[in-house]
């Protein structure tokens, strides 16, 4: 299984529960985890959420959400309008993203 995390306000699912869910429904857990973390991004973007990327770089982003695209090599990105311009962050670069203001939906994932 990777390293992968879901972690979010009691609002929503909890790793525990989709951890549960996998165990009992599925035999691969690690799908139903990364199913979490792209329907979070994706209402990041409905929703046109202001965020804070943390990257696995070390280094920090802070923009509001767009859009995801993916590539023909099939590479995902998010896409964020920053302070100055338009961002494209690679899925697999991002460590955190947080919300930057309180909503119904998710609080941090921990990818």
């Amino acid at each position: 299984m990777s390293r992968a995390a879901f972690q979010c306000s009691p609002r929503g699912i909890t790793i525990a529960f989709a951890l549960r869910l996998a165990a009992k429904h599925l035999r691969d857990a690690e799908s139903v985890i990364i199913t979490l973390i792209e329907h979070s991004i994706e209402i990041a973007c409905t929703f046109a959420y202001d965020v804070k990327l943390e990257l696995f770089t070390g280094g920090t982003l802070r923009g509001k959400s767009i859009t995801t695209e993916t590539t023909k090599d099939k590479k995902e990105y998010l896409l964020l309008n920053g302070l100055s311009h338009h961002q494209k962050v690679e899925l697999t670069n991002i460590k955190s993203m947080t919300a930057v203001q309180p909503n119904p939906h998710f609080d941090c994932i921990t990818f």
